[in-house]
């Protein structure tokens, strides 16, 4: 099938910037290094969620994130990586 990406832009209250994501359907969170987000502005969440990772369950930090993608808006759960 090989890999499929999409670009987006990520509007923080600091800055807006524009990613190459990959495209997971089957994904339910957007993820970017914590620097970015840092860097962008974005509002923390109250709380922490679980993930499944390679090393098990963690705890993570969640972060609200506005874009734009192919000309229209979106919201979306995003986590640090």
């Amino acid at each position: 099938m090989g890999r499929t990406e999409v670009q987006a832009k990520a509007i923080g209250d600091r800055e807006t910037r524009e990613y190459t994501f990959r495209v997971d359907t089957g994904a339910t969170y957007l993820a970017l290094p914590l620097e970015e987000i840092e860097t962008l502005g974005l509002r923390k969440s109250r709380g922490k969620i679980k993930l499944i990772s390679a090393t098990g369950v963690v705890d993570v930090d969640t972060y609200f994130a506005q874009g734009e993608l192919l000309g229209q808006e979106f919201g979306a759960i995003l986590v640090p990586t």
